[in-house]
């Protein structure tokens, strides 16, 4: 089997990466093939960068939010199952959490 090929931060933008996110979270329910398919095709260094966790936390975010009749709706059983893949890689690291919050924020 051939090696698979991961992404570098200076190859991914946080643009393309939140378009990836949000790809694999319509395609996927189970966190487990997110956390796969990431963590083979992102390399360790890109997927800590505060421009790609901005990216994952606003995927997410949009994933779980739905809008009808000009109403935002939040999936509260879908929010609280996609946290924990914030969570993985945002993983206790201050620097992240502050990312996140600031998105959040935004």
């Amino acid at each position: 089997m051939a090696p698979v090929e991961t992404i570098s931060s200076t190859e991914i933008s946080g643009e393309e990466f939140k378009q990836l996110a949000k790809g694999l979270l319509k395609e996927t329910e189970d966190n487990g093939e997110i956390f796969d398919y990431i963590d083979a095709k992102i390399s360790k260094n890109a997927i800590f960068k505060p421009c790609i966790i901005r990216a994952l936390v606003l995927a997410v975010h949009e994933d779980a939010i739905s809008v009808v009749n000009a109403d935002f709706k939040l999936n509260q059983v879908q929010y609280e199952k996609r946290i924990a893949i914030l969570s993985r890689y945002i993983h206790n690291n201050k620097n992240l959490e502050s990312e996140t919050l600031n998105t959040i924020q935004y």
